[in-house]
Formats: structure tokens, sequence, C-alpha cells
């Protein structure tokens, strides 16, 4: 009823209420009783918030059918260990797979099997893999994770082998240690060590990628920065020098030429005897030169102090018969 009205736990509260559970299963374990028909029905909360296990060797007296097929397993569906599917002799670690369906089921709000049909959901039971509750409920940690693996592998041998070094680590995580190095798996331990390093890197490898990007974009603003001042520093130099006095010198290469400049008539000039005037920074000089016998030449100059001395060449007239 707890996990039906609030659709999941937080790990803190569900890894207190497991527990609880797990040290009582631990004490029935080390009495010799299997209790056979672990899940939520059988924890009860008191009020003062107290965790109790109830009904023991039940599923020894009679069946709780849930999805049970008569004359066939006896237990609830969802919580059947694959070796009670087979028909195998089932010992303390079916108690262990139920324990991960338990925990499974408090932390995500659902069971990791599921079907409406007996044997379809026999067949997920035996067969399928389970979708990790991290996928459905983002809160769940690498450690409880961990703790739910090492107690839902398919094969017996490779889950937790008894419920005292499954209340180890979770008393490990519980008083805020890891668990990664707390399991101890016969056959799969390495490959479920090397997934664990794997999840607990992942945020590090995240971070190192978001140190290149953040990189990309601090090298991109500072060349924008660098872009913006050189600009702005060409902004301000062209900005002062407006104003300023140049002198500049205009002359003819094949002169003489009388010089007009801005609509008026300036000087006569020639290559020898240019003609010098103090112009100011960034102003414009219309300059005509005229010369009998000459094409007119106009030019127009921006004094920008780069160039002091213009000499022009005029062009002579074609002769008419």
């Amino acid at each position: 009823q707890h996990i039906r009205s609030r659709g999941r736990l937080p790990c803190r509260e569900a890894m207190h209420v497991f527990e609880a559970v797990v040290s009582a299963i631990d004490y029935i374990h080390q009495q010799g009783i299997v209790h056979r028909d672990i899940k939520p029905n059988n924890i009860k909360i008191s009020s003062s918030g107290q965790v109790k296990l109830l009904d023991f060797g039940i599923a020894r007296a009679r069946r709780t059918p849930r999805l049970t097929v008569a004359g066939s397993v006896v237990g609830t569906a969802e919580y059947l260990a694959p070796e009670r599917i087979k028909g195998i002799e089932n010992d303390k670690r079916s108690d262990i797979w139920a324990l991960g369906i338990l925990l499974y089921e408090m932390v995500t709000g659902r069971v990791p099997f599921q079907s409406q049909d007996a044997m379809r959901l026999y067949a997920k039971i035996i067969k399928q893999d389970y979708v990790p509750p991290s996928q459905l409920a983002p809160g769940v940690t690498p450690e409880v994770e961990a703790i739910i693996e090492g107690c839902l592998n398919k094969n017996s041998r490779n889950r937790y082998q008894t419920t005292s070094k499954l209340l180890l680590d979770v008393k490990r995580t519980n008083n805020g240690s890891s668990v990664i190095h707390g399991r101890n798996y016969p056959q799969n331990g390495r490959q479920n060590m090397n997934e664990m390093r794997r999840r607990v890197e992942e945020p590090f490898v995240y971070l190192a990628k978001l140190w290149r990007v953040n990189l990309v974009y601090v090298l991109a603003t500072l060349a924008l920065i660098l872009i913006t001042y050189s600009a702005f520093q060409t902004l301000s130099q062209d900005v002062t020098s407006r104003g300023r006095s140049v002198a500049i010198r205009i002359g003819v290469t094949n002169g003489p030429a009388h010089l007009w400049i801005n609509g008026k008539e300036t000087a006569m000039i020639t290559e020898n005897r240019p003609f010098e005037l103090q112009a100011t920074m960034g102003e414009h000089l219309e300059i005509t030169l005229v010369k009998e016998g000459y094409r007119e030449k106009q030019a127009r100059i921006k004094v920008t102090g780069e160039k002091n001395e213009y000499y022009f060449k005029m062009d002579a007239k074609a002769e008419t018969s």
C-alpha cells in the first residue's frame, strides 16, 4: 500500500526498510528457515516506523497465487526465482532473489518482470534481462543498483551467496560507504566490478567532455574579444587621428599645369615645383589639372597620412584633321 500510494520510495527510505527485512531474513536463515514468500504484502511498517516480516512458511502451507498456475509452483509469481520456476530444489538464495525483486519494486514502483499471463511471466524471469532501475528512477544510486544486480542474477551461484554478505553491503550503503568492493561473486565478480567501475567513471568522462566543450567556447570567446579589441583600437586610432594636419605635395610629371583644388584654382605646378599644402586627416581633396592641348585630369584624394606625395601624368588630346 505504501508503494502503491507513492509510486516509488526514495533510495534512503527504501534502503532503511530493506536493511530491516534483510536483517530478519538473515536471522531466520541462520536458524535454517527459508521464507519462500518474500513480497511487500508480507512486510508491515508500524506507526512508529518499525519494520516487521510476516507469514513465515506460508508458501509451504498454502498457495498465494496472484498469477500462480494451480499445480505448478508455490509462491507469488513475480517474486519467484528462476530455479523455483524450473522446479529445481531451491535454497536460501531463492530468498535473496526475492529480496532483489523487493528492493527493485521499492525504488522504481514496479517489479522488474511483468505479464498478465503466467507462462509469459515465467519465461521473462528465466530468460529476459530487467531494465536497470536507474533508467526508471534517476535517483537510484550505483550502490543500490549494484545490490539489486547482486540479488537478481539468474544463476544462483552468481548471486549473493548468503544474506550475511548482502546485509553487510546494505549497511555499508546506508552508512555512506561504497559497496563496489563489497560484493563477492564466485564467477562473475570481475565482470560486475568492471561494469560498476564504468558507471562510476561515467560522470568523470562526462566532465572531461564538458571541459573540452567549454574550452572551445572559452577560446572562441577570447578570439571574439581580441577581434573586437583590435577593431576598437583601429577605430580609436582613426578617431584620434582625425583633425591632425598632414603636409601634402601635388605635382605633374609632364607639366606645367594649372592646379585646381576643390573647385578653386590654386597654383601652376610642375614635376620639380609641386604644390604643398596642409590637409586634415580624413579630408577629401578634389584635384583638377588643366593644360592646353591635354585632357583635363581629375582625381580624388583621401588624406590618410600613409601617402604624402601625389604626381599625375596628363594625356595629350588626339589631333583632329
